[in-house]
């Protein structure tokens, strides 16, 4: 089950994967396969996958093993996207958070 939380400046969907009892966004973060985005997961909800982000950066996990960067995701994108689809997404496709 997927619950939407909304656009992104692309149209595409984003939202918490849920399977089961398992969060899969969680479980994605805590093993080192993905990051919180700062500009999207501004609510409580997303405190505690701030948190284990931080611990599998620290341990190295997944795609911190080889990373240095704090903010890699968002190097990358500046240095690989085209400037027309690093624009700021429209007021009406954001939401507040999730």
């Amino acid at each position: 089950m997927v619950d939407e939380k909304g656009e992104d400046h692309l149209g595409r969907t984003e939202g918490i994967v849920h399977i089961h009892q398992t969060t899969v966004n969680e479980q994605m973060i805590r093993s080192g396969m993905a990051w919180v985005d700062p500009l999207r997961c501004r609510t409580g909800e997303c405190d505690p996958w701030k948190h284990q982000e931080v611990a599998a950066r620290i341990t190295k996990k997944g795609l911190w093993e080889a990373v240095q960067s704090e903010n890699p995701q968002f190097e990358w994108h500046k240095k690989n996207v085209p400037p027309a689809e690093q624009a700021a997404p429209p007021a009406q496709k954001t939401y507040p958070g999730y």
